[in-house]
């Protein structure tokens, strides 16, 4: 599977790839996951991650299945706190 970094579908199906910036550092894909798997079927996740010591950089790329799924987790989950952190979601933009 190619990562939705550079491509927005897998096997032909059009993915919605949200980006999720000032996460805690202490964040792992499991909590993203919980945190996220209310708002509908989460297809991908990508928590960029520091390439010396493997730790979380901050921030994600989620694909999830659907665009009503992406608005609903924009509009409950923008702008919330956790540990301290203003979370920022907005969708991916072309690079």
């Amino acid at each position: 599977m190619t990562s939705i970094l550079r491509k927005y579908s897998v096997n032909g199906l059009s993915l919605n790839v949200i980006f999720i910036g000032n996460l805690p550092y202490s964040f792992a894909e499991p909590e993203l996951k919980a945190w996220l798997s209310p708002f509908g079927e989460i297809v991908e996740i990508n928590l960029v991650r520091d390439r010396i010591s493997g730790l979380s950089r901050g921030f994600a790329f989620v694909a999830l299945s659907n665009e009503n799924q992406e608005s609903l987790a924009m509009d409950a989950l923008n702008g919330i706190e956790i540990q301290g952190r203003k979370i920022r979601i907005s969708k991916k933009q072309d690079a």
